[in-house]
């Protein structure tokens, strides 16, 4: 299975208990679905959501942790595609509304953080 290139992984702090994550689905009509995978490290994401066919999910997350996060494809047999790119954030939340963009070998993440939501 092909790792999900391109794929542009976006992050919005909705609430201190949910992040809202979107990628851009590659065209492969081999893929079944999509497994979100975080954790507080690059090496530790332990905690996965299988979200199905949809690129659209709220994630569970807890208050004041930095979080790593990336996504996996996987087919009808359960082989699994090399992850997407990783994001991380905090869900520290600012004393006001803040957007930023992060940017690693040419590919963006955009994380917008809405505290008190």
């Amino acid at each position: 299975m092909k790792k999900l290139i391109p794929i542009i992984l976006l992050a919005n702090i909705a609430s201190a208990a949910s992040v809202k994550v979107t990628w851009d689905k590659p065209d492969d009509a081999n893929i079944v679905g999509y497994i979100v995978r975080y954790g507080p490290s690059s090496t530790n994401k332990l905690q996965t959501v299988n979200v199905g066919n949809t690129n659209l999910v709220a994630v569970p997350v807890p208050d004041n942790i930095q979080v790593y996060m990336d996504v996996v494809s996987y087919n009808v047999i359960g082989l699994v595609s090399l992850p997407s790119n990783e994001i991380n954030f905090s869900t520290t939340p600012p004393s006001s509304p803040s957007a930023l963009k992060l940017t690693n070998n040419a590919v963006v993440v955009t994380v917008t953080i809405t505290p008190g939501q």
